[in-house]
């Protein structure tokens, strides 16, 4: 089946791997990644192991959701603030069929408080510190995350 998906799926997970393993380890392992096999056939595998490399992480889990399970997340979730305890209270699923991805998430509060945390599964909740109500919260603020969704004050 040929969409959209199947040919931004591939720059979309090169961009969101350069989110999660920072722009500097990005930039020197696909450096690297060229310079080792310029003009030879490499595998994913090659591209993971140079990858892991020069940052530091296991990427396994995230090249096999991303490049071998097809679709890609739908989230629906929304944001109250409790007044009591000064905090931002998100509640967060993943509406899609089949298992949870995980997701590395970003939240903006009031646009200069960003919170980053990983949902592995299908349904989470986060309290944030907030001194007061914020005017908004955003999910995803810098485009990070391949996902169809909802996401408002509730």
């Amino acid at each position: 089946m040929l969409n959209r998906l199947v040919y931004e799926k591939g720059a979309w997970t090169l961009h969101m791997l350069r989110g999660l393993i920072g722009m500097d380890a990005f930039r020197s392992g696909v450096r690297d990644y060229y310079q080792q096999y310029r003009g030879r056939n490499a595998t994913t595998a090659d591209f993971q192991r140079v990858m892991e490399q020069h940052s530091g992480i296991e990427l396994g889990w995230f090249l096999n959701q991303w490049l071998r399970r097809p679709g890609m997340p739908a989230v629906d979730g929304g944001w109250t603030y409790d007044a009591s305890a000064k905090q931002v209270r998100i509640s967060i699923r993943q509406t899609q069929s089949g298992a949870a991805y995980r997701l590395p998430l970003e939240f903006a509060i009031d646009g200069d408080q960003v919170e980053r945390v990983e949902m592995n599964s299908k349904e989470a909740a986060f309290a944030f510190s907030a001194a007061k109500e914020p005017s908004a919260v955003r999910l995803d603020p810098n485009t990070w995350l391949l996902t169809n969704g909802t996401f408002d004050k509730r």
